[in-house]
């Protein structure tokens, strides 16, 4: 409630400010982008009151800052039209970090409309520009960034430049003093290892991300980074140590409910655990997970109808080993089907990039022709002009000539007309100093009055005010506080007399505060008493109310007025 309060005074601020403080209340949205990213669209919606007072450097910050904190919110970008314009600008005008930012933002454009190979070129473009030596380098941007390029490597099974693109993402976060991200990094490598066959590496990184979970304090996740290592155990038949590390992963990560059931998004562990009773000869309970995880669909269910036919396998129930055959075989043509379609559409992607680029390398070449031809034409055109300017020459040397001839009389009226000249020029200067100097006296005498009327204005609100307090109907309501509220309790008519009294001295109060729907007949009465100064004893006495009673009547008018819950702040906020 405090930060809106803060802001809401920063907008007032900025209605009677110039356009220099519109960046600073960019700043405030640019603090809480990263933490709250909903309050800073909020707050971007606040400020666009003020578009059209906006300089062009302000607005195009502004849909950074709004597309940014969109992107924060999980927005799927549909165009890159205004992402385009966005680094068209910054890349000319901006600094390194707005550069990293609307590259960036453009990467996830392409990102989200299916465009890989262009979203990985923007995602680069954006690493690229960063200035990682500046002391005011967004590394937060930028180790972002990182993880998206990993991810899209991810994507594209480039699993070996995903890992680089992850070193670099912890070592960005480890910049940006988030030790969690820096770990997060490390262990996020263990897939991409896990897919390249590098036991060794994975089972280090691993171990690496697990240690230094640790030593931070977080146990749940060091306990959390077991799966790929168990189900690698597993496979390899190193029954008890995959087992080990089970014990420590359900009983530490906090991934698991009261009945033993593990998050969403994390039930493929279920066919890890089927894997271990199968191999220690544990069949029903083998079964029992390789079901549990049948109602999720994971990797259409391959794992489990491999892990059912190997159960019946393993009992020797012919007619349920051909069906769990049969079931897997085709689960697994499935899945070689997706990844032909997803290879196809990759290839599909990538040509359709390369083509992209080729066009873009045969405007470049159309470009460079275009150049020559007017450097072309800019060379004739000068041998062109050096050719009059001969002939000029000639031609002016022949009226010189000419000239020479004309009588003496001539040069006299011409040494007249220079002198005339030089007179008119001095003339003119003198006219300039003069305008100048009237100029400054107008910009003085403008001050001096402006002084006098803001000194005029404020001293006839004090005697407006002075000539309200002594008005008959306000003695009368003084008279009345002091007295038997029973017997002295003010008439409609005297109300409305209070209101006209206001409605002619205090006319901006009355328009904004009694006018407004938004109180009940009471409270606007309360809030007249208050402007005018009555105590808390009187009005109680007005009103036939407790002290208590008024007290929290002017809460509860202050708060849908002014946002503030406090009584005690209500007569300074309704003289403001």
């Amino acid at each position: 409630m405090k930060k809106w309060i803060c802001f809401g005074w920063l907008l007032l601020m900025l209605a009677c400010t110039d356009g220099s403080q519109y960046d600073t209340a960019l700043e405030g949205v640019r603090a809480v982008l990263n933490d709250n990213p909903s309050m800073a669209l909020e707050k971007l919606d606040s400020l666009k009151t003020y578009w059209n007072e906006f300089p062009n450097d302000t607005r195009m910050r502004w849909q950074l800052l709004q597309l940014s904190a969109q992107n924060k919110c999980d927005t799927i970008f549909r165009s890159d039209s205004l992402q385009r314009e966005l680094v068209a600008y910054f890349d000319r005008h901006g600094t390194p970090n707005e550069r990293m930012h609307a590259n960036y933002l453009l990467g996830r454009a392409y990102s989200d409309m299916g465009e890989a190979p262009l979203a990985l070129k923007w995602f680069q473009k954006a690493a690229e520009s960063a200035d990682t030596t500046a002391v005011d380098c967004d590394f937060h941007t930028l180790f972002v960034v990182y993880g998206q390029i990993a991810l899209t490597f991810d994507r594209q099974n480039l699993y070996r430049e995903e890992i680089e693109a992850l070193k670099k993402f912890s070592h960005f976060a480890l910049k940006d003093s988030d030790t969690y991200y820096y770990i997060r990094g490390i262990e996020f490598q263990e897939n991409p290892y896990y897919c390249l066959d590098d036991t060794l590496n994975m089972m280090r990184t691993m171990e690496k991300a697990r240690q230094l979970y640790l030593e931070n304090g977080w146990k749940e996740s060091a306990a959390a980074v077991y799966p790929p290592a168990i189900l690698l155990l597993l496979q390899d038949g190193q029954y008890q140590r995959a087992y080990a590390m089970m014990q420590i992963f359900e009983g530490e990560s906090g991934l698991f409910d009261a009945d033993g059931n593990i998050a969403p998004g994390r039930e493929h562990y279920y066919n890890s655990r089927g894997l271990y009773h199968l191999g220690v000869h544990q069949v029903d309970s083998a079964e029992y997970y390789f079901r549990k995880l049948l109602k999720f669909n994971v990797n259409r269910n391959y794992d489990v109808y491999d892990g059912l036919h190997a159960v019946y396998r393993a009992r020797r129930d012919i007619d349920s080993v051909m069906k769990y055959a049969a079931l897997s075989e085709q689960a697994l043509d499935s899945i070689q089907k997706d990844d032909q379609s997803e290879a196809v559409a990759i290839a599909h992607s990538m040509y359709n990039y390369n083509r992209m680029e080729r066009m873009v390398e045969q405007k470049e070449i159309e470009a460079v022709r275009m150049r020559w031809r007017i450097i072309l034409a800019v060379v004739m055109g000068l041998v062109a002009l050096l050719f009059v300017i001969q002939r000029y020459r000639r031609y002016k040397k022949k009226k010189e000539r000419e000239l020479e001839e004309i009588s003496k009389e001539f040069f006299e009226k011409k040494e007249h007309l220079e002198q005339a000249k030089r007179n008119l020029a001095l003339l003119e200067e003198d006219k300039n100093r003069l305008a100048e100097e009237m100029h400054d006296e107008i910009v003085q005498l403008q001050e001096e009055v402006d002084h006098y009327k803001q000194k005029y204005e404020c001293d006839s609100i004090y005697k407006r005010e002075l000539l309200l307090e002594n008005s008959p109907i306000v003695k009368k309501l003084h008279k009345k506080g002091m007295g038997n509220p029973k017997e002295n309790l003010p008439t409609d008519d005297e109300w409305m007399q209070l209101a006209e009294a206001i409605h002619e001295q205090l006319p901006e109060f009355y328009a904004s505060i009694l006018q407004d729907d938004l109180l009940t007949y009471e409270e606007k009465r309360l809030c007249m008493l208050c402007r005018l100064n009555f105590y808390n004893g009187e009005i109680a006495l007005l009103f036939d109310k407790s002290p208590q009673s008024i007290t929290n009547i002017k809460s509860a008018v202050n708060y849908k007025l002014f946002g503030s819950k406090s009584a005690s702040s209500l007569n300074d906020n309704l003289k403001k």
